[in-house]
């Protein structure tokens, strides 16, 4: 059974280490990593059908992380003018 606190807060320097890797942005990288552990805190009923808590969550942080560029990129283009 899976602990949070024994087996996915300790994942926490991991997932930072990925999101500041994706992001390059310091701040962004920790909130990544906070709605991370929120997100998988979230799924806590489903723990138990889940073959690795680790990729699980590291799944998450990096389609966070990805979606907070797309979203960045998304910004940029709408200020520039440009589509």
């Amino acid at each position: 059974m899976v602990n949070f606190r024994d087996d996915v807060l300790p994942l926490k320097d991991k997932l930072y280490r990925l999101a500041l890797r994706i992001t390059l942005e310091t701040r962004e990288a920790e909130d990544i990593v906070q709605e991370t552990l929120i997100r998988v805190w979230k799924k806590r009923e489903e723990w138990d059908k889940i073959e690795s808590i680790e990729a699980f969550s590291l799944t998450i942080c990096r389609n966070l992380a990805l979606d907070q560029i797309a979203k960045k990129e998304a910004q940029n283009k709408s200020l520039d003018g440009t589509y």
